[in-house]
């Protein structure tokens, strides 16, 4: 009965209580390791934090029609869209952000209604609050 209460306790896996009561009532040393986790106010404000302030801020439509480049894709290569994995193909039109990362149109518009940072590099793009 102790031997089962201690096992829960401790989280002791079933061979250990088993040769725990096979053994004829010999005292055996069972090493166990015990984790103790200290949560100061800091570290529950900064595990609390991320639940109470989203940080995706979109990027505003200003800023995504003006800092936005076409650029056409002039060598095959073994590029691709970062968003879509896809392969930029010969010819494409994509779009660069000032940070000089590009991306397919839809991708890059896409990620920008949501999320003002370039996905590569994190470049912000100026937001509506700004």
């Amino acid at each position: 009965m102790i031997v089962s209460s201690v096992g829960r306790l401790f989280q002791v896996d079933d061979e250990v209580v088993w040769l725990l009561h096979s053994s004829e009532s010999q005292q055996r040393e069972i090493p166990i390791k015990i984790g103790i986790f200290v949560i100061d106010d800091h570290l529950q404000q900064a595990m609390e934090e991320p639940l109470q302030y989203p940080k995706m801020v979109p990027a505003s439509k200003e800023a995504i029609q003006m800092l936005l480049k076409k650029y056409t894709i002039m060598t095959q290569g073994s590029e691709c869209c970062s968003i879509c994995l896809e392969e930029m193909v010969i010819n494409a039109e994509c779009y660069t952000m000032p940070c000089h990362h590009y991306f397919h149109q839809q991708c890059i518009v896409s990620w920008l209604e949501t999320s003002h940072v370039c996905p590569l590099c994190r470049f912000p793009l100026p937001t509506i609050k700004n």
